[in-house]
This record gives C-alpha cells, structure tokens and sequence, in this order.
C-alpha cells in the first residue's frame, strides 16, 4: 500500500521505472518504490458490496499463537505414537 499523500511520487516513480532502459537506474527507483510502500493485511468479504477490512495486529498475533499451539500438539501426538508402536 502507498499513503495517499505520498501516490502523486509513487505513480511518477513507476512510469520513470517502465520507461527506463537502464537496469541501474531501475534497481534506484524499485529502492524509492519500497520506501514509499508497505503492507497491510486485509479481508475482501465481497468486492461489490463491501469495504475491505483491514486485520488488526492482534489477530494476526493470536493466529500465529493457535498455529504455533496447534503444530505443537499434532508434533507430539506424532511422537507419542510413534513410541507406542
């Protein structure tokens, strides 16, 4: 995602980037594209009718935690069974 106060530099960085031949150049601006960028997780619940919902950091944290609890169990499980045999 780019700010909105900062799109007029971004979309002039990319038509200097398609319209340079010179691969230094390019690796120069593709340097100021990333500054101006960054990421946002979002959810697009229906692309007519409804806004996207961006995901709260928190979220993402505690999904993390489930999967990290979730691969932990299943590994011992796996474990578990493979000494009973």
């Amino acid at each position: 995602m780019v700010d909105p106060s900062n799109e007029e530099k971004y979309n002039e960085l990319n038509f200097r980037w398609y319209n340079s031949l010179n691969p230094g150049e390019r690796e120069q601006i593709d340097a100021e594209i990333i500054e101006l960028a960054h990421f946002k997780a979002f959810l697009i619940y229906d692309l007519n009718k409804s806004p996207p919902i961006g995901f709260h950091a928190q979220l993402i944290s505690d999904f993390l935690t489930l999967e990290e609890i979730s691969l932990s169990f299943v590994t011992s499980l796996y474990e578990n069974a493979k000494h009973t045999q």
